[in-house]
C-alpha cells in the first residue's frame, strides 16, 4: 500500500519516515510482507505519545499508523468481555464500556490519544496498579501480525479460557518488537460507584511508617502516591500544600458509596494517630481531573528526562531519599507497587544524567540484594525520555539484566529478521 501523501514522522533520530495508515488487518499484513521482502523495518507509531522510549531506531523504514483499526469486534457486556481493535483509543474503550457501567482498571496516560495497541506495548505501571493488578491481568486473547504478514492468533475471547499457552502476554511491554498488534480481548470490570482521594503530608522522616500504616491499613486502597514539592506543583489541586520539607501522600479509593465513605473515614483515623503526618483534604468528585492528572505525569512535556524505577514497595522510601540528593527533580512515586516516576525539567549535560542515573541504579540494585541473593541487580531504572543524542543502552536501560539472554531468544524466534522496531530494545535489538 502506498504511504499517507506529504505525511512523514521523524522518529527518534532516524529520519523521515513515509507514514502508512491500514485500512484493514489485511492491508496491514500485505505492508509487512512488503517490508520483509525489501528488508526495510516497520514501526508502528499510531497515538504517538511514547515514541521518545526506549534507544533510537537502527535503520529506515516504514511508520505505521493503525488508528484506521478501531473497531469494536464484539462485545457481550454480560459475560465482561470486549474484542477490539488496537487502533481504538483508550479513552474511546473506556467510553464504550461505562455505557454498560463498566471499565478497565488500567491508568494510560493521554487516552484520548494513547491507542489500546500502544499502551499495552509500553505497559506503564499507574497509580492503581497495586490495587486492580496490570494489563497482563486483563487480556484474555490477541491478534498480532508475525514477520511473515501472519496474523497469529493466541489466548481466546471467553474468560474460561484453554486456548493453549498465553504466547500473547509476551507482547505486553515488548515495544512492538515482536509484531504489530491488531487484536485484542479483554475481560472488564463493574465501573466503580464512588472515588475519593484523600491527601495528606508527612516529613520523610515517618514517611516509612506512614507507608507500612497503609499497607496495614483496613481501608484496602486501590491506590497510594507519594509526591515531592516539585512534583505537587505540577497539579492545580495541590500546589496550595506543596512544601519543600515533607511529601504529598494521596490514597485513592473506588467502590460503592458507603463503602468509599467508610474507607476514607477509617485511613483518616488511623492517620490521627501518626505523629509528624497531616490530614489535609479530601477529594470526592468520581470525574475528578488529579486521576489522570497523575497518569499524564509520566508524559509532562515540560520534562527534558524522566525515568521509571521499580523496587521493592518496602523499599520505596530509600529511593525518594537517594532522589532528593539529585537535583531539580520531581518525584511521583507509586508506594503500593514500588514503581517510581521522576524528571528532571533541565539538565545541563549527559554526563550529569548519567551520574545521577549511576546513583539511582546503585541504590536499586542494592536494595534488591538485600531482599534476595538471586534477584537481579540491574536495570531497575529505566529512562523513558531524554534528548536523542544522549541515548546509549547504559544510559536507556542500565546493565543487562540477568534475564537478558531469554529475551533475546525470544525476539529471534519471533522476529528473526529484526523487522520490528528494531534497535529499541536492550543491546539494540
Amino acid at each position: 500500500m502506498p504511504p499517507l501523501p506529504n505525511e512523514e514522522l521523524f522518529l527518534d533520530g532516524v529520519g523521515a519516515l513515509p507514514v502508512h495508515a491500514p485500512a484493514s488487518v489485511s492491508e496491514l499484513a500485505e505492508l509487512v510482507r512488503e517490508a520483509t521482502t525489501v528488508g526495510a523495518a516497520v514501526y508502528p507509531v499510531s497515538g504517538r505519545t511514547m515514541l521518545d522510549y526506549g534507544l533510537p531506531p537502527t535503520r529506515p523504514g516504514r511508520a505505521v499508523d493503525l488508528r484506521g483499526l478501531n473497531r469494536v469486534l464484539e462485545y457481550p457486556a454480560a459475560d465482561m468481555t470486549i474484542t477490539v481493535q488496537a487502533g481504538l483509543t483508550f479513552a474511546d474503550l473506556q467510553r464504550i464500556l461505562g455505557q454498560s457501567r463498566q471499565w478497565l482498571p488500567i491508568d494510560v496516560p493521554h487516552p484520548d490519544r494513547a491507542t489500546v495497541g500502544g499502551a499495552l506495548a509500553c505497559n506503564l505501571p499507574g497509580f492503581r496498579r497495586a490495587g486492580y493488578g496490570s494489563w497482563r491481568d486483563y487480556v484474555l486473547g490477541m491478534t498480532v501480525i508475525n514477520d511473515q504478514g501472519e496474523a497469529v492468533r493466541s489466548g481466546g475471547r471467553v474468560v474460561k479460557n484453554v486456548a493453549g499457552y498465553d504466547l500473547h502476554k509476551l507482547h505486553i511491554g515488548a515495544l512492538g518488537t515482536l509484531g504489530v498488534i491488531v487484536e485484542v480481548t479483554f475481560k472488564v470490570r463493574p465501573l466503580p460507584e464512588s472515588r475519593a482521594i484523600v491527601c495528606c503530608r508527612c516529613a520523610e522522616e515517618s514517611l516509612a511508617t506512614l507507608l507500612e500504616r497503609l499497607h496495614a491499613s483496613r481501608s484496602r486502597p486501590v491506590g497510594v502516591a507519594v509526591l515531592n514539592a516539585a512534583a505537587a506543583r505540577d497539579f492545580d489541586l495541590l500546589r496550595p500544600w506543596a512544601d519543600t520539607d515533607s511529601y504529598l501522600v494521596l490514597v485513592g479509593y473506588e467502590e460503592k458509596s458507603n463503602t468509599v465513605s467508610w474507607q476514607t473515614h477509617q485511613w483518616r483515623q488511623e492517620l490521627a494517630g501518626l505523629a509528624d503526618a497531616e490530614f489535609l483534604g479530601q477529594f470526592a468528585d468520581p470525574q475528578l481531573p488529579l486521576w489522570q492528572q497523575l497518569a499524564d505525569f509520566v508524559l509532562s512535556a515540560s520534562a527534558q528526562v524522566t525515568f521509571r524505577a521499580q523496587v521493592m514497595p518496602s523499599q520505596t522510601v530509600a529511593v525518594l531519599r537517594a532522589a532528593r540528593h539529585l537535583g531539580a527533580m520531581r518525584v511521583v512515586a507509586y508506594a503500593a507497587s514500588g514503581t517510581i516516576y521522576g524528571q528532571w525539567p533541565q539538565l545541563g549535560d549527559r554526563e550529569t544524567l548519567l551520574r545521577y542515573l549511576e546513583a539511582l541504579r546503585a541504590t536499586a540494585a542494592g536494595l534488591y540484594r538485600m531482599q534476595a541473593e538471586s534477584a537481579p541487580a540491574a536495570g531497575r531504572v529505566v529512562v523513558l525520555r531524554c534528548p536523542t543524542e544522549w541515548k546509549s543502552p547504559e544510559l536507556v536501560w542500565g546493565e543487562p539484566t540477568a534475564d537478558a539472554f531469554l529475551q533475546r531468544r525470544i525476539k529471534e524466534t519471533f522476529d528473526p529478521k529484526n523487522l520490528f522496531n528494531p534497535g529499541r530494545f536492550p543491546a539494540g535489538w
